[in-house]
């Protein structure tokens, strides 16, 4: 009788794994937003930035078209969240306009980069 009570329940057990799975996967959204990046510098601040957003599972920016998608878990953050983040970083995200301050700051980092290249 034990055997199978422990059997039952170990497959009671894998089910309900499965079906929090499921239910953590369709809480992940996936946004894109125009970001104004100018450079691999632009790029790399952003996603070393918002991938230690809480919430933030990817994001990749490309500075040659200035996107940035981003996979979320909608429990744990939203869209405007992230798009606040980006502009206080000094970058335009979306609707979101760059934090004046922020972007005054960055200048002189994408000035010192165009033409150069670091190794």
């Amino acid at each position: 009788m034990k055997i199978v009570f422990a059997l039952l329940f170990t497959l009671f057990l894998g089910s309900s794994t499965h079906a929090q799975d499921a239910q953590r996967v369709s809480k992940i959204k996936t946004a894109e937003f125009k970001v104004s990046t100018e450079c691999h510098v632009c790029k790399d601040n952003i996603e070393s930035e918002i991938n230690y957003l809480k919430g933030v599972v990817y994001v990749n920016v490309k500075y040659e078209d200035k996107t940035m998608k981003v996979k979320y878990n909608s429990r744990k953050t939203d869209e405007m969240t992230i798009k606040k983040a980006v502009a206080e970083m000094g970058y335009d995200c979306g609707d979101v306009k760059a934090n004046a301050k922020a972007k005054n700051n960055l200048g002189h980092v994408c000035e010192d980069h165009k033409g150069h290249h670091h190794h």
